[in-house]
């Protein structure tokens, strides 16, 4: 069995259909629909859309002629969508003559709240565009989805009721915990907790990188032979391998040591502390220059005997004593399109988080009252969705938790400890029943 499409728009001009259906919203993804905004209309040869000309004037639908680029990827597509629909669902959609250029819904939240209190729909920029056959597209439906109904800012009074616990966004106490305590047609009274809480400030040192070039140079190497020695470098003695690397760079991986190694573009740099720690290497395996230039021109494996001749079990044994009275064992490799603290400093904030919770009681939680404080100056928890969602955070950044649900108290607080590529890891100041360790840091 298959389906057959009836197109609605086949004998109608693609300007009148641009200057119906552009501007105004559609459903595409049939038969699993998902909500969207009409951009521009497009045949073969024009795509069409609605300009303002004239300063003060209605839109009026403008044809513009594609570029010879584009006139071969509009017949691709084409053919792509009817041989998609029958070959993948059983639909057979009839020549595609026209397109809808189509921003769809947010992906995050599909709605924005402004700062009137208003909830509007949020679409895709124009650098996510879909193209859709104008037969495939659905104007209306008989039921929407209630996550994304545009509504007209609630009275304050309703939205805000007296007890309501908020977030205050004014200037100098930013992201404290409140409460509302009053209401008028325009503006809110609340009532702020301040305990006084300083932000913790990252107090690392500065650690200056020199390329790896530079840093062979300084300790007196080949970069070849800095290359082996800071990565795994396994040497077989007693029947097994041994990693006699000081595994501070991890190439295929892709991961760097913090506060040792980190990559800059195509090439490695190597901090201070590694520069320094690479000549007590050396000193504990008893490297000689000989040998040095033997791990540079060698291909395979080195064997224990070409670095401590007689004795090559022992100087084995000796040199993971001495990596473990160093810790090196214990240094944290992360991705290289990550940023994080060393666990040190992790520590120092944790033992900071806990002096303060120490020394917390009631008596010294001081509570003011700000008075006519308009809507967009405080956050409720469930409008957290809408208006976070283009935060930058920084290494140290002191963080709020302002949502109402999930794994981390409401208005808990903490540091941020680590930057992922879609995460952030932060050490909060109290501990709850879903938090990690964050891999024993």
């Amino acid at each position: 069995m298959a389906v057959h499409i009836q197109n609605a728009h086949e004998n109608r001009k693609v300007e009148d259909i641009a200057q119906e259906m552009v501007g105004k919203r559609t459903f595409i993804g049939w038969p699993f629909l998902q909500e969207g905004l009409v951009t521009a209309v497009s045949d073969s040869l024009f795509k069409y859309e609605k300009l303002v000309l004239v300063p003060g004037t209605l839109a009026k639908v403008v044809s513009n002629p594609h570029s010879h680029q584009s006139l071969s990827h509009w017949k691709g597509k084409a053919e792509q969508i009817e041989t998609l629909y029958l070959k993948r669902c059983g639909v057979i959609t009839g020549a595609c003559w026209y397109f809808m250029d189509v921003r769809s819904l947010h992906i995050r939240a599909g709605l924005k709240r402004l700062e009137s209190g208003a909830l509007v729909k949020d679409y895709e920029g124009p650098e996510k565009e879909l193209e859709q056959a104008v037969q495939m597209v659905i104007s209306e439906v008989a039921s929407q989805d209630p996550r994304f109904i545009e509504k007209d800012a609630p009275p304050l009074s309703e939205e805000f009721p007296d007890g309501t616990n908020i977030f205050f966004l004014g200037e100098h106490t930013y992201g404290v915990a409140a409460q509302v305590s009053s209401t008028t047609d325009s503006a809110l009274s609340v009532v702020l907790a301040n305990n006084k809480f300083k932000i913790i400030v990252d107090n690392r040192i500065s650690l200056h990188y020199l390329p790896s070039l530079k840093a062979a140079s300084t300790i007196g190497m080949s970069p070849r032979a800095l290359s082996k020695i800071t990565s795994s470098f396994m040497v077989p003695s007693d029947h097994q391998k041994n990693n006699l690397g000081l595994s501070i760079k991890f190439e295929a991986k892709g991961l760097k040591v913090i506060d040792y190694s980190w990559k800059a573009g195509r090439y490695w740099e190597f901090s201070e502390k590694a520069v320094d720690l690479i000549p007590e290497y050396k000193v504990a395996v008893g490297f000689a220059r000989q040998f040095l230039d033997l791990i540079s021109r060698m291909i395979d494996m080195a064997c224990a005997t070409d670095i401590f001749d007689f004795h090559a079990d022992a100087g084995v044994k000796e040199v993971k004593s001495w990596f473990k009275s160093k810790g090196v064992r214990d240094l944290e490799p992360v991705s290289l399109f990550s940023d994080s603290l060393a666990k040190s400093t992790v520590k120092e904030i944790e033992q900071a988080a806990d002096d303060i919770n120490k020394n917390r009681s009631k008596a010294g939680i001081k509570k003011a009252i700000v008075k006519n404080i308009p809507r967009h100056a405080v956050l409720k928890p469930s409008h957290a969705i809408y208006q976070l969602q283009n935060q930058r955070f920084a290494l140290g950044d002191r963080v709020t938790m302002a949502q109402d649900s999930g794994g981390v108290p409401l208005s808990a607080k903490g540091v941020v400890v680590g930057l992922n590529t879609k995460s952030m890891d932060v050490v909060w100041d109290v501990p709850f029943m879903s938090g990690t360790t964050l891999g024993d840091k």
